[in-house]
This record gives structure tokens, sequence and C-alpha cells, in this order.
């Protein structure tokens, strides 16, 4: 059996793993692979390779080898912070802090071994203490951890700081009057 990097594997199949003499003249080692099931690199973490040596006369024979791809190397992340926001408050100092209304990290995320799709991709976010101005009307900082892990469990973390703003522009509403029928104005 024999461990072989998937990026080794990926330039040339690995190349030939073995070495082989013949007392009388030169030999020719040639492959070929068949995939097996296992292994965490995708689509194929794990091959069987028969090997032929053959001398210059003819005689060969065939040597059976186990090739367990392995990955040690975590995705490259790229993030794209979202855009610092303002928001305002409501007439009831309400207002939306969902990610869907101040917005998500973009991200590119490639890896050495599996493609972006089977690269296990989260954003999350904690959000710092409001600095308040006055009631309805203050800002934080939201942090976000975006994390990447590839099959083989490698993976990288990366953060960005969104600052987001809380704005109070209603002005405070009138009191009602009442003034009773029988009363001249």
């Amino acid at each position: 059996n024999r461990d072989v990097t998937c990026d080794a594997y990926n330039d040339d199949m690995g190349g030939i793993l073995i070495t082989a003499e013949d007392d009388c003249g030169e030999v020719e080692i040639t492959f070929e692979d068949s995939p097996l099931s296992g292994g965490c690199v995708l689509p194929v973490g794990r091959f069987e390779r028969i090997y032929t040596i053959a001398d210059e006369c003819g005689n060969s024979i065939t040597f059976t080898q186990e090739l367990l791809l392995t990955d040690d190397s975590a995705p490259e992340l790229t993030v794209d912070c979202p855009d610092d926001k303002v928001i305002y408050s409501d007439a009831d100092c309400n207002h939306d802090r969902s990610s869907a209304n101040l917005g998500l990290p973009g991200y590119t995320v490639t890896d050495n071994c599996a493609s972006e799709d089977s690269v296990y991709v989260t954003r999350t976010f904690e959000d710092g203490p409001d600095q308040v101005v006055c009631a309805g009307h203050f800002s934080f900082t939201r942090e976000w951890t975006i994390f990447a892990m590839d099959p083989c469990g490698n993976f990288t973390l990366e953060f960005c700081t969104q600052q987001i703003s809380v704005m109070d522009d209603t002005a405070p509403s009138a009191p009602e009057l009442s003034v009773p029928d029988h009363a001249t104005v």
C-alpha cells in the first residue's frame, strides 16, 4: 500500500512508484489503475494499481499495489465582506438586523483535491454591543466568520467586519387634543 498526495496523482497519476531490475537487460514498467471505494479525496480516493514489468525478451510479471490518495492542504478561501449599512428604526423603534436585510459575505473557495461544491462552507456572525447615541439611534459591529472544510477535514477560517448604523429619523407625534363640543375656540 502506498499513500500518494492528490496533487501528485493529478500531475501524472503519481508516476511509477516501484523499481524493478532484470539481470539480463532493461525492464519496462507499465501500469493500469482501477478505482476503489474509500478514502476522503473525491470522487475517487483509492486505486488498485496493477503494474506489468517486462524484460527485453518478453518475460513479464505483474505486481498489485493499492494507492490511497491523501490531502493535507486546506481549501483556499477569499471573502468579500458585505458593505457597511445604515438602517432605520420604525415608529416603534424596531429594525431588521437579519442577514437577509444586512447582507452576507460573498466567497470563493478552491481546493487542490476537491471541487468547489464538495467543500463545506458556513458563514456565521456575532454582533458587538450597541453603541447608543439615543433611543433608536445606535451602531454596532458585526464580526463574520467564514469556515471552509474539504472532504478530508482540512479547513480554513477567514474573518471580516461590517459596521451597522441604526438611525431614528421619525419625529415624535403630536399629542391628540380633544376639545369639548360646547367650547368656543
